[in-house]
C-alpha cells in the first residue's frame, strides 16, 4: 500500500535536490564572475564563506544555507544578476521552503529567481511548484501560481503534465478510505475530546465537498457506492445542525442564561410584574430550548452515520495492500510521450 501524501510531498521535493557538481559546466563563467566581482557584488558570499575561490564557493552555494537567508536575499537585487542563474539550482529545497515568506522585499527578489529560473529549467521546478499548489497555506499556495506564470510561459505543456502527475499521484498516495479514516478519527477527537464543533466541521466540509464533486477513478466510484448513502445523510444533518446554530444567535442573550440567571434577570428587571415581558422571555426560554435540541440530534445523529462508516471503513483498510493502477489512477495508465522528466533524471546541460 502506498505511503500518505506527505510521504509523496517528500519524495517529490527530494528529487529536486540536484548533486553537488551541478554546475561543474559553468566553471568557465565562474572564474570570469570571480575576476569581474565588484565590491558591491558580495551577498554571495554569505553562503560561500567569503572565499575567493570558484570551487568552495559552488560548493556552499550547493549545500544548505547555515545563516538566515533573509538578509542574503535582502541584497539580491545586486548579487542575483551577477552570480551564475545555474548555481542557484543546488540550493532549490530550501529557496521553494521560503516562497511564503512575509517580509516584501526578500519575497520579491526571491520570486524574481525563482521565476528566472523555472524560464530557464521548467523541469527542475515544475514538480515542486505544483505541490506548493496544494499547501494548505494559501500564502503558499498564492505565490507558487505566480512564479509557475514564467515556466508556463516557456513550456504549458511541460507545467500542464507536471500538474497532472502531482495530481494524481496524490490521489494514489491517499485513498478516499484512508482521507476518511483519518479525517473521521481527528474530527471525533476534536468534537468528543476538545469539544471544538468549528474544528470538526474544518475537517469534514471538505472532506463532503471533495465527495460531492463525484468520483474520477473506479477505486472512488466504489468509495461512493459503498458509503455514498450514508455520507451524504450525515452531511445533511450537518446543515441541519449549522442552521440550528444560526437561529440559535438570533435569540435573545436573557434566554440563554441558565435557570438561576434568568430568574435573577427577572427580579432586577423594571418589567418583571409585567406579565407581558414575562410570556416573552418564557416563549424565548422555549425557543432556545427547542433550537439548541434539534442542534444537538442533529449532531448525534450525524456521529451514529460517521460511526458506522468508521468501523466498515477500519474492516476493509488492512485489505488494501495491493492497488492497481488502472483503478486508482488512469491518468495515469494513459499518459504516453510525456515532455516531463521522470523526477531526479534532470541534469542541467551547461
Amino acid at each position: 500500500r502506498f505511503g500518505r501524501q506527505s510521504d509523496v510531498e517528500a519524495l517529490v521535493l527530494a528529487d529536486c535536490d540536484h548533486d553537488e557538481n551541478v554546475c561543474d559546466d559553468n566553471d568557465t563563467q565562474n572564474d570570469d564572475y570571480t575576476e569581474e566581482r565588484t565590491s558591491e557584488q558580495q551577498g554571495v558570499d554569505e553562503l560561500a564563506s567569503k572565499d575567493n575561490t570558484t570551487s568552495n564557493g559552488k560548493q556552499r552555494l550547493s549545500s544548505p544555507p547555515t545563516r538566515p537567508f533573509s538578509p542574503l536575499v535582502t541584497n539580491s537585487r545586486r548579487d542575483i544578476s551577477g552570480t551564475p542563474l545555474d548555481a542557484w539550482l543546488g540550493v532549490l529545497p530550501q529557496l521553494i521552503a521560503r516562497i511564503g515568506a512575509t517580509d516584501a522585499s526578500p519575497k520579491s527578489a526571491l520570486h524574481r529567481l525563482l521565476a528566472r529560473l523555472g524560464a530557464r529549467h521548467p523541469q527542475a521546478l515544475v514538480y515542486p511548484l505544483s505541490l506548493q499548489l496544494k499547501s494548505p497555506r494559501e500564502e503558499r499556495r498564492v505565490a507558487a501560481a505566480a512564479i509557475l506564470t514564467a515556466p508556463r510561459q516557456v513550456a504549458p505543456r511541460l507545467v500542464e503534465q507536471a500538474l497532472m502527475v502531482s495530481e494524481e499521484l496524490i490521489r494514489v498516495a491517499i485513498l478516499w478510505h484512508e482521507k476518511w479514516h483519518e479525517g473521521l478519527e481527528e474530527a471525533s477527537r476534536l468534537y468528543f475530546g476538545d469539544g471544538d464543533v468549528d474544528g470538526m466541521m474544518a475537517i469534514l466540509r471538505p472532506l463532503h465537498a471533495e465527495l460531492d464533486e463525484g468520483p474520477h477513478t473506479l477505486r472512488e466510484a466504489a468509495f461512493q457506492t459503498a458509503f455514498g448513502r450514508d455520507l451524504t445523510e450525515a452531511s445533511e444533518c450537518l446543515d441541519k445542525y449549522e442552521h440550528a446554530a444560526e437561529e440559535l444567535k438570533r435569540v435573545p442573550p436573557a434566554s440563554r442564561l441558565s435557570t438561576a440567571g434568568r430568574e435573577r434577570r427577572r427580579r432586577s428587571s423594571r418589567n418583571y410584574r409585567d406579565s407581558r415581558a414575562t410570556d416573552d422571555a418564557t416563549s424565548d426560554d422555549d425557543t432556545y430550548k427547542k433550537l439548541q435540541n434539534q442542534a444537538d440530534a442533529a449532531l448525534n445523529q450525524a456521529w451514529d452515520l460517521y460511526y458506522t462508516v468508521f468501523r466498515r471503513i477500519n474492516k476493509q483498510l488492512p485489505q488494501l495492500t495491493t492497488l492497481e493502477l488502472r483503478y486508482v489512477s488512469p491518468a495515469l495508465v494513459n499518459a504516453r510521450d510525456l515532455e516531463l522528466a521522470v523526477p531526479g533524471t534532470y541534469r542541467v546541460d551547461g
